[in-house]
């Protein structure tokens, strides 16, 4: 994330530094509830929509994985799951 902040800063015009971290957005929340999470998080610990700085495009993404066992991933509530998950994210 700190190479795509470096180079994302330069299209935003100003600079994020990243000075810790962390591998828990709800830690960062909860310790101080100034960080760099994602929206739904921030939604999820209840910080309200007027407390967010939202950064400019083009904004940060992260790959999200899905992970499990393979007999518990080829089960058919999964598959469709993970279909209807694929769609959404086309969109």
């Amino acid at each position: 994330m700190q190479r795509r902040l470096r180079r994302q800063s330069k299209q935003w015009g100003f600079t994020i530094e990243v000075s810790r971290t962390l591998q828990s957005f709800n830690t960062i929340v909860q310790m101080a509830r100034h960080g760099l999470v994602p929206e739904g998080v921030a939604h999820a610990l209840g910080i309200r929509p007027h407390q967010l700085v939202h950064l400019p495009e083009p904004t940060l993404t992260r790959p999200v994985s899905l992970i499990g066992r393979p007999t518990s991933l080829s089960l058919p509530v999964v598959q469709h799951f993970y279909q209807a998950l694929r769609q959404y994210l086309k969109a």
